[in-house]
C-alpha cells in the first residue's frame, strides 16, 4: 500500500507555495493560530465517531488549502 501524502512530506517540497498558495512559514503560523481552537474542538467531542483517514490539524489544513487552491472534487483529493 502506498504511503499517503502528509504536510510534513509536502512542506519539504520546493513547490509547496505553488501547490498550496502559501509559504511554509505562513503555513506554520496558520497551524499555530489554529492549534488552540482545534484542540478545544477535539475535547468537546462527545465521542470519537468514525475515524478520519486524514491525520491531525496540519494535514487537514493542507487538504483545505489544496482544495481552495485547485478547487478540485473531494474524490480527487481523497486519492492523496
Amino acid at each position: 500500500m502506498p504511503s499517503r501524502l502528509s504536510s510534513v512530506q509536502l512542506r519539504r517540497c520546493a513547490s509547496f507555495r505553488r501547490l498550496t498558495g502559501v509559504s511554509a512559514s505562513t503555513f506554520d503560523r496558520m497551524v499555530a493560530q489554529l492549534c488552540a481552537p482545534w484542540e478545544a474542538a477535539e475535547r468537546r467531542k462527545a465521542k470519537s465517531g468514525r475515524p478520519w483517514e486524514v491525520g491531525g490539524l496540519e494535514d487537514h489544513l493542507l487538504i483545505m488549502l489544496l482544495y481552495y487552491r485547485c478547487y478540485v472534487p473531494q474524490e480527487f483529493i481523497g486519492v492523496f
